[in-house]
């Protein structure tokens, strides 16, 4: 049994979408949309599976992004869901299938994202919340930093009208 790595922390992002929250959660539970955007606008051979419930799992995986990555087996993440509440709520939990640097030493407890919808005059807040991050500052920085331009990837692609 794995269990929690010592000094486990979180952080949180809130960021905000001027489209309505239908649109934002169609982008965060439907396999196309999610595919989209899930590892960054730019990322090629995304392939999402989603059984949207209380128990239901998902997975993204991510074909390597060049020939030169260390990642010569792609990017894989996987879980199941723990809360879903309609336009409202989605929880679940996050187990890496490829390095991410800080699971390359330690055996680190799958981490646990929780995000929240809110439609605000017609734009949609998302509160993004990550627990389970190793306390080692570079981590938790460079996850954040990650996630960060991957929600503001998602925001060109509404802007474009992708999504």
């Amino acid at each position: 049994m794995t269990h929690p790595q010592q000094g486990a922390t979180s952080y949180e992002i809130i960021h905000r979408y001027p489209v309505p929250l239908k649109r934002v959660w169609r982008a965060w539970t439907e396999p196309e949309s999610l595919a989209t955007w899930a590892w960054g606008r730019n990322a090629k051979g995304v392939e999402v599976e989603i059984d949207l419930r209380v128990g239901g799992l998902y997975t993204l995986y991510t074909e390597p992004q060049d020939e030169t990555s260390k990642d010569a087996d792609g990017w894989g993440v996987c879980g199941l869901y723990v809360e879903v509440e309609p336009l409202e709520q989605l929880t679940y939990t996050q187990h890496w299938t490829a390095s991410v640097g800080y699971n390359e030493d330690q055996d680190v407890v799958d981490e646990l994202v929780m995000v929240g919808f809110r439609e605000i005059d017609g734009q949609t807040e998302v509160r993004y919340q990550h627990l389970g991050i190793p306390n080692d500052k570079s981590s938790v920085e460079a996850h954040s930093s990650a996630v960060r331009s991957t929600l503001d990837d998602l925001a060109a692609l509404f802007s474009e009208g992708v999504l």
